[in-house]
Formats: structure tokens, C-alpha cells, sequence
């Protein structure tokens, strides 16, 4: 009896000297697979195990000592070879992404993520605390309700009180996404950081609660949710590089990404991957980079659904209405400023004016066509564009280009017609007009000069 009670004493010992550590793979896949070596023990991202269905995957690294240990993070691309975690393997399959010293500290579990882009980050949880976990999310339709019954509140006044009786209601239960869907319509950062933190004990995934932290500007209100997180007894987050709160992709990877979408040949499958980098919950752009993805869109339909979409990843929202000069159809224009100020945002009143009606189009056409000389034809289209009077489509302009015969007629008076075009983001359509790779490539040099 007596060796027992050592037994199990020196095991209690031992557990008040160890903590537990988290590997957490947010994202990474069959191209982006990493090789995790902790004080020389190796753990693979391809042998994680998915426990939601956000494609997050955990390793779990039990009983390390308290103190400091070494961290080294290797991609090793598509290697689809299986190793062994936890033992010692001195041979790095990979590059290097992210070296660092860690402190394990007493009562506190380490939970360590590596994103898909390389980016490394720790957060701590308290190992004798648990979560006072809410009940189920509220259903969409429920939720749905709220949102439009927040939205319809003239005042923000009025906003801040429905959020805060729907927060303090002991019936409701709200998910991550739904609560910053919510904070989103408050203008104040006060106000969203007062809601935020009472919204903490109403979420029934408290885990994802760092993806709120982005709703707030300032980094002394971020500081100031995690005080309140940690006195709750939940996560710190310490995401090192600010991905959590909003920073945008960086230029290299968002090159790739763009290059995905303009690789793809059909409309739909350039909707569907611009869809799916904006739903990723680690992805966050500038406007400037969204403007660019939006403009790979034909249809004002599709890019007006995915600009919504895209506004809750935007890392620059105060500079989100620049989005609105996408659209030329003045309804468009209208609903996705409806949209911004609803979320709290700025709106877009920059003048707009239309194309030339479908009469006064034929007219200058049809006088153009007319003419038995191409030079006296140029002339027509030239003074037609010159007018700073006239504002034509970019199918307008299409129509009146294919009256010429020469890729060097067409692509001056394309330059011509540029500044008079109701709807640029459309004006390099005019590219397949050209019968050689040097006008094309001369017009888009063109055209990215003039944005």
C-alpha cells in the first residue's frame, strides 16, 4: 500500500511538472505539408488528425517539461512519405519556415498552429479551467432574423440595445461567425469591445473566439478583450504576425491565388475559386486585392455577391467603398452601398454617369460605317471619342473598334476611348480584338497605367 501512495505520489509530481502541447494545423494539405521539430522530436502535419470540419488537424504532444524548448518548423511540399512523431529525426525533409524558444508555464497547456502559409502561432489555456459551454449556436434562419430586425434600426442607439438584449437572452447561443456578423453593424469601438466581451460566455465555440479580434481597430482594445479572455479562463491569442486580426495576404501568395483564378477557363470556375478563398476563415485582403479578384468576374451579379461576401475579409474596410466603382449599373452601385452602411462601414457617393443611350450609340455608328474611306472612317470614331460629351460602354467602344481593319488603328483609338468608358473594369475585354500578342500586351500596359 504504502509503494502505491509513492507511486501515485510521485506520478502527481510529475504532472505538476509537465504540460501538455497542442500541434494544430490550420489548413495545411497534401501541398503544403510541415515537419514540426520540437527539441529535436519531429512531428509531421500529414500524420494529424481533423477533429472539426474547419480542415483544422491536431497532433497532441503530452508531458513536456516546464521551461523552455525549442521550436523549428520545416514545409516539406508534396512529400507524401509517412514518418514517425515523436522520435528523434535529425534530418530536416524540408525548408525552413519559423525557429523560435517557447516557455511551457506551470498550469498552462500550449496550443501551437501552423497555417498553410507558413505562419506560426501560440496560445495558452489554463489547465484546470474548462469551458462553461453555451448550448448550440442559434439556427440560421433564427439568426437571420436578428441580423435584418439590427440592421432595420435607424439609430445605432438602437442597434447596440437589440445586440446586447440578444446577448444577455439565457435562450440564445451564438457561433464565432454570428457574433461578428453582429459587432460588424456597431460603429463604436467602444461599443464593440463592451459587446464582445459580453458575448464571451454565449458562444458555443469559445475555441474560435480570437477570429472576433479582427472587429476591433486599435491594438489597446485587442489587449483588452485578451485580459478579459484570459480572466474568463480561456485562450490567449497570440498570433505574432496579426493574422488573427485582419493583416491582408501577402503579395506573394495572393500572386498565386490570383494566377488560380485567371488559369481557369470558364466564368464558373473563377467564381468558384474567388468563393473559396473568401470563405477560408485564415485568408484577409486589401480593397486593392479584392478589386482585383472581382474584376476577373463577367457578370455584375456574381461580382456584387461576392463583394458582400468579401467585406467581412477585407484588413482595410475603411477603404472597402472603393469596391462600388466596379459596378456601372447604378442599382448595383446602390445595393452594395446599402450593404456597407448596414455593416457600419463608409459609402461611395462618387458621381457616376451612364452609357449613351442605344439612339445616339446608333447614330455615331452608323455614320462611322458610312464612310467608303478608312480614314475618313477614323476621323468619325476619333472625334467620337474625343467628345467629352459622349460616354460609351465597353461594347460600345468593341463595336465601333471592329469597324478598323489595323491592330495599330485599334489600339489608338482604344487608348482614345479609355477615358470616355462608363464600365473600366471591363475595358480589357478589348484584348481579343487583337490579332498579336504585342498589341494585347501593350493595351494591358495601357489599361494598368490608367488604375
Amino acid at each position: 500500500m504504502k509503494t502505491l501512495l509513492l507511486l501515485l505520489i510521485n506520478f502527481l509530481s510529475l504532472s505538476l511538472l509537465a504540460q501538455n502541447v497542442t500541434l494544430t494545423f490550420a489548413g495545411a494539405n497534401k501541398n503544403r505539408d510541415y515537419q514540426v521539430v520540437i527539441d529535436g522530436a519531429s512531428y509531421y502535419s500529414a500524420n494529424s488528425v481533423s477533429t472539426n470540419s474547419n480542415r483544422a488537424k491536431v497532433i497532441n504532444v503530452p508531458n513536456l517539461s516546464l521551461g523552455s524548448h525549442e521550436l523549428a518548423v520545416y514545409r516539406m511540399g508534396n512529400n507524401n512519405n509517412i514518418y514517425t512523431d515523436g522520435t528523434t529525426n535529425n534530418s530536416v525533409q524540408g525548408q525552413s519556415v519559423y525557429n523560435k524558444t517557447f516557455e511551457l508555464r506551470q498550469g498552462y497547456d500550449m496550443n501551437i498552429t501552423v497555417r498553410a502559409n507558413g505562419v506560426v502561432s501560440f496560445s495558452e489555456k489554463p489547465v484546470e479551467v474548462q469551458y462553461s459551454q453555451a448550448g448550440t449556436a442559434m439556427n440560421a434562419t433564427a439568426f437571420n432574423q436578428l441580423l435584418t430586425n439590427v440592421r432595420n434600426k435607424s439609430y445605432q442607439s438602437d442597434k447596440i440595445n437589440m445586440i446586447r438584449s440578444a446577448f444577455t437572452n439565457p435562450a440564445n447561443s451564438f457561433s464565432t461567425s454570428q457574433v461578428r456578423q453582429l459587432l460588424l453593424l456597431v460603429n463604436s469601438e467602444s461599443r464593440r469591445l463592451e459587446l464582445a466581451k459580453l458575448s464571451y460566455k454565449k458562444l458555443s465555440d469559445p475555441a474560435n473566439f480570437s477570429y472576433v479580434y479582427d472587429v476591433l481597430n486599435s491594438e489597446a482594445s485587442r489587449n483588452d478583450l485578451d485580459d478579459y479572455v484570459v480572466a474568463q479562463g480561456g485562450s490567449i491569442s497570440t498570433t505574432e504576425n496579426n493574422a488573427a486580426f485582419g493583416t491582408a495576404m501577402s503579395n506573394a501568395s495572393f500572386n498565386q491565388l490570383l494566377q488560380r483564378v485567371n488559369n481557369q477557363s470558364y466564368q464558373d470556375g473563377k467564381i468558384n475559386e474567388i468563393r473559396n478563398a473568401l470563405n477560408s476563415s485564415y485568408n484577409y485582403f486589401s480593397t486593392a486585392q479584392l478589386k482585383q479578384l472581382l474584376a476577373a468576374v463577367n457578370s455584375e451579379t456574381e461580382r456584387l455577391n461576392l463583394a458582400k461576401l468579401a467585406y467581412s475579409r477585407t484588413a482595410d474596410p475603411a477603404n472597402f467603398s472603393q469596391v462600388v466603382n466596379l459596378f456601372y449599373s447604378q442599382y448595383n452601385r446602390d445595393e452594395l452601398n446599402r450593404f456597407i452602411a448596414n455593416n457600419g462601414g463608409s459609402v461611395n457617393n462618387s458621381s457616376y454617369k451612364a452609357p449613351m443611350s442605344d439612339a445616339s450609340f446608333s447614330q455615331i455608328y452608323n455614320k462611322a460605317r458610312g464612310h467608303f474611306f478608312q480614314k475618313n472612317m477614323l476621323n468619325e470614331i476619333k472625334t467620337a471619342f474625343s467628345n467629352t460629351s459622349n460616354s460609351f460602354s465597353t461594347d460600345q467602344v468593341r463595336q465601333l473598334l471592329l469597324l478598323t481593319k489595323t491592330d495599330a488603328d485599334k489600339l489608338a483609338l482604344a487608348k482614345l476611348a479609355y477615358p470616355r468608358v462608363v464600365d473600366p473594369i471591363n475595358f480589357s475585354q478589348l484584348s481579343n480584338l487583337f490579332t498579336t500578342q504585342s498589341s494585347q500586351t501593350e493595351l494591358d500596359i495601357f489599361i494598368k497605367a490608367q488604375q
